[in-house]
């Protein structure tokens, strides 16, 4: 049953790909690309409810891809009228890291496959806020439950500055002081330990004249990875 629904996902994955195109961006550190992601985002139909269908994919690129080969996909679906999410799948390989999670609605609740934790309903994954900030300006600043694979966080948005259609917006994490739950992996992909890792500053850029995220940047210390949008 659950290699049917890999099969179903990775199959409207790629029909959404080929059909709308997808955008993409370099990952750079220290002036080299070191990977690529390509986002999809489309109105669409879960379980008979309006849904929006999000699915990330990030591929290491050229010398990084030798070195350290990292190869992740995440699919959400949440709800049109109120951004619930629906459902969550993950698949993401990297040396000596295997990740693999799902989710199932049970009783009315979206709850990680053999475990019983519930993705808290007025909650965002970093892929559906994400999404949800391209469309959505913010005036000031934001706060919101961010949710990590069975984690919850506090985060806060700030909006830094504007030039036309173009902000840019600041985001702060902190790990909630009370905690439910354990995450449902030991050790997650590189990709979101960079964005949830503390003390990391993060900064999302937004061209709302095309309703489309333009640059991301996650700098801690030396270490910053710079995802600019490939025209």
């Amino acid at each position: 049953m659950m290699t049917i629904r890999f099969i179903i996902i990775l199959f409207f994955s790629l029909t959404v790909s080929l059909t709308l195109g997808q955008n993409r961006y370099n990952v750079n550190m220290w002036g080299m690309t070191v990977a690529t992601v390509e986002i999809t985002g489309i109105d669409s139909v879960y379980d008979s409810v309006p849904a929006r269908y999000i699915h990330f994919a990030t591929q290491t690129t050229s010398l990084a891809n030798t070195i350290y080969p990292v190869n992740s996909q995440y699919v959400c679906w949440t709800n049109l009228d109120n951004n619930r999410i629906l459902s969550f799948w993950k698949e993401s390989q990297q040396p000596n890291i295997i990740n693999e999670i799902t989710t199932e609605s049970i009783h009315g609740d979206v709850m990680y496959t053999d475990t019983q934790i519930i993705i808290p309903n007025d909650a965002f994954n970093i892929f559906s806020f994400l999404d949800y900030l391209q469309t959505h300006q913010v005036s000031n600043t934001f706060q919101f439950r961010l949710e990590r694979e069975g984690l919850q966080y506090d985060a806060l948005v700030n909006r830094l500055s504007q030039n036309d259609d173009i902000v840019t917006y600041n985001l702060e994490i902190k790990l909630t002081s009370s905690q439910k739950f354990s995450s449902v992996v030991e050790r997650t992909d590189i990709f979101t330990w960079a964005v949830f890792k503390p003390g990391v500053s993060r900064t999302i850029t937004v061209d709302y004249s095309n309703n489309q995220i333009i640059k991301c940047e996650f700098q801690s210390g030396i270490f910053k990875l710079q995802a600019d949008f490939i025209p």
